[in-house]
């Protein structure tokens, strides 16, 4: 089963249940994740997992052999327990706003001089 990539189909979710899928080391997979994996220029989204009292930071968010990976700082729950995924939305929103502006900026210089962007890097 893939992870499905919840933000696809809302870029406005706050937050989202789903349930592991795996645990390797300090990394978990979701069946479903609103958090954003780093690629295509732009970073990760950050935030928590809360689940059964617990409560940990998500400090990384990644792709690898078709997997979106999340890297925990703190507690890791079980194979097969349901969490809630928390966005930190304000850092989230900020970066969807430079996401947004860059592809505007990108289509004023193309139309204005011809030129094509050939690259961009969004961070905080």
């Amino acid at each position: 089963m893939e992870t499905k990539p919840a933000y696809f189909e809302d870029c406005y979710l706050k937050q989202l249940k789903a349930k592991v899928l795996s645990v390797q080391e300090n990394e978990l997979e979701f069946d479903a994740t609103i958090f954003y994996p780093e690629g295509g220029g732009q970073t990760f989204d950050t935030g928590s997992i809360e689940w059964n009292g617990n409560k940990s930071k998500v400090v990384g968010v990644r792709k690898k052999d078709g997997k979106i990976l999340h890297k925990i700082d703190g507690l890791l729950p079980k194979i097969g327990e349901e969490v809630l995924q928390k966005i930190d939305w304000e850092r989230r929103y900020k970066i969807m706003r430079m996401h947004t502006a860059q592809h505007l900026l990108s289509a004023i210089v193309l139309d204005k001089w011809g030129a094509k962007t050939a690259g961009n890097q969004i961070h905080e």
